[in-house]
């Protein structure tokens, strides 16, 4: 048996007891033809990229199931048959695929670890050169930098009245 992905969008404008009824009856004919689910992702409520039989929202839905290529037909009639299915899509789904997703989602599980121990454990930053992780008790305390004044405009005019300071800019004429 292969394992096939189904995607559809139910139409929202009714209770959530008969979009929980549509989704049901999708899982219901999978499994009464033969087929295994293995995963169920409902979605919820979302826009649509378009409207779509004048509506701009869809519950979406999206099933993983191994089933024969019978059951994916009889699928598709039905979903193109019955009013509430807005739009569906169903394609063949690879292993690696599973694989793959469950690889990220380790990944992402690890980072978010990694990211809740280091705001967990503050660290001062290492100095170059050295081996050794420091804690922020072992950091030397630098003295304040001396601030030397630059004098202004008007306390050179009052040092050497009369006189305008040179600059290297202009051309001295004797």
């Amino acid at each position: 048996m292969r394992q096939y992905e189904t995607c559809f969008i139910v139409n929202p404008q009714t209770d959530d007891a008969t979009i929980e009824r549509h989704v049901n009856a999708v899982r219901d004919l999978i499994q009464n033809n033969g087929g295994k689910i293995l995963e169920e992702d409902r979605m919820g409520t979302r826009r649509l990229a378009y409207p779509i039989q004048k509506l701009t929202q869809g519950y979406y839905t999206a099933m993983i199931y191994e089933g024969s290529g019978e059951l994916v037909q009889s699928l598709d009639s039905f979903l193109k048959l019955e009013e509430p299915y807005i739009r569906h899509l169903t394609i063949r789904w690879d292993n690696r695929k599973v694989v793959v997703r469950k690889k990220a989602e380790d990944e992402e599980d690890e980072a978010q670890a990694v990211s809740e121990q280091q705001v967990a454990t503050t660290v001062a930053p290492r100095p170059h050169g050295s081996g050794r992780r420091e804690e922020p008790s072992d950091i030397p305390e630098q003295p304040e930098a001396d601030i030397t004044e630059q004098p202004t405009a008007e306390a050179v005019a009052e040092q050497t009245p009369g006189e305008q300071p040179e600059s290297d800019d202009t051309e001295k004429t004797e």
